[in-house]
């Protein structure tokens, strides 16, 4: 049973299902299309194609950090409660959340010296995250307490693979990720890059393949370079930008490759979704020791 309480947030893009769970708070990460201003929840109040197919039209929705005052008021009732917590963040490197969790925490010990709250950088974002997030409630339900919670996910993060495609390389350029004159080029060649998260929780490009299908190929090669086999409980969790045949059919190829493995597949959610569009395919593994890459 667990002894702590777990504080998630929405980058995870697990399936509700999975984290609707007495114990679990879920942050919501604010995003806008305009002036409007929408929850990330999981695909709670909308779809995913509902989403998608605004940006397929034209919209470009844009994204922000959590707010200061919404994790004031979470790590306040968590000091209320007397129970120590853990907070597994999305990563500080492509986000300033996470500072911004530590600012909030700071604010609330003032007021309540006793707060027992431990907050992880995850190194980690969508379905990264969603598999860190996913191991971390099974690390939680067995019992550990917070502080050995927080020690398993300050080591474990590490060894959090995920490597990713996208489909339109104008959501790339729009999101700031990408020059969009490297964009334009890449797209009248058809390039699709595979892009991964580095140790550091940073986002870097590792190659480019002519084609869909050659990158999707090319992410599952990778998987079979770096994924660690002698892991139990092992995990695979995919998901995709409103492409579910071809979130299947990676999750039917790796199963091939690891039958004992469990499988998870879902939608990119509208946080990173924003920022790598509709098509777009994330596939996330235990492997190697990415403080090890170069």
């Amino acid at each position: 049973m667990p002894t702590c309480n777990l504080i998630i947030d929405s980058c995870c893009d697990l399936p509700s299902e999975l984290v609707d769970k007495p114990g679990i708070t879920l942050l919501e990460f604010p995003y806008f299309f305009g002036d409007t201003e929408y929850a990330d929840d999981l695909f709670q109040s909308t779809t995913a194609k509902e989403f998608y197919d605004r940006m397929r039209g034209g919209e470009f929705p844009t994204t922000a950090q959590l707010p200061l005052a919404k994790l004031v008021d979470t790590f306040t009732k968590v000091a209320q409660s007397g129970e120590p917590a853990v907070y597994l963040s999305f990563t500080l490197g492509l986000s300033k959340s996470y500072d911004v969790a530590l600012m909030a925490r700071d604010q609330v010990k003032a007021e309540y010296p006793d707060l027992e709250l431990y907050i992880v950088d995850t190194l980690c974002a969508q379905s990264a995250q969603g598999l860190f997030t996913y191991e971390g409630i099974r690390q939680w339900e067995s019992g550990l307490s917070a502080r050995e919670l927080a020690d398993w996910a300050n080591e474990a993060r590490h060894f959090v693979n995920v490597y990713f495609t996208v489909d339109q390389l104008e959501s790339l350029a729009k999101g700031g990720r990408m020059p969009s004159s490297i964009a334009y080029v890449g797209s009248k060649l058809n390039l699709k890059p595979i892009l991964y998260i580095a140790g550091d929780g940073t986002l870097e490009v590792k190659t480019a393949m002519r084609g869909r299908k050659k990158a999707l190929a090319k992410i599952l090669s990778i998987y079979e370079e770096r994924r660690d086999m002698t892991r139990p409980n092992r995990t695979i969790v995919c998901q995709g930008g409103d492409c579910a045949e071809a979130v299947d059919a990676m999750l039917a190829e790796a199963g091939k490759l690891d039958p004992e493995a469990t499988l998870i597949g879902g939608q990119i959610g509208p946080t990173i979704g924003s920022h790598i569009g509709p098509g777009s395919l994330t596939f996330a593994f235990w492997g190697k020791d990415r403080r090890l890459d170069k």
